[in-house]
This record gives structure tokens, sequence and C-alpha cells, in this order.
């Protein structure tokens, strides 16, 4: 791993540890969206379907990793 990665995958993993960075309008909204569509829904700054920060219906916030081939990894 690279010294980018590493630091990109420490930032990381400290935000994963709270979902505090995204307010709780925001999730809420994020929430509902998901639900209407069945679907987690990108977190703001992600694009939906890439890498990056989603919210669930239960209003969690989590990191997935999403790969060429279109398969997803949730980053615990």
């Amino acid at each position: 791993m690279n010294e980018a990665e590493e630091s990109e995958s420490n930032s990381t993993s400290d935000q994963q540890t709270n979902g505090d960075w995204i307010d709780k309008a925001m999730r809420t909204e994020l929430a509902a969206a998901a639900t209407e569509h069945g679907v987690m829904q990108a977190a703001p700054g992600t694009e939906q379907g890439s890498t990056g920060w989603y919210v669930d219906v239960s209003e969690e916030v989590q990191y997935w990793n999403v790969a060429d081939d279109g398969t997803w990894n949730k980053v615990s």
C-alpha cells in the first residue's frame, strides 16, 4: 500500500467509527430516499454507484468500495 492509499484508508477508518460527520437531517433525508428507491443513497461528496459513503434505510452511514466489475464491498 502506498502512502496516499494508507492515508485514505486511515481517514476512512477514522470517519467510519462514527457517522457524525453527516448531520441528522441529511441522514433522515437520504434514508427516506433509500426507502423510496429500495437502495442506499450516496452521501454528499459521493456519486451514486461509485466508491464512497452511503446512507441506508436505518440512517446508518457506511463506506462502500465499488469495483470495476460492479461488485460492492462494505469497508469495516
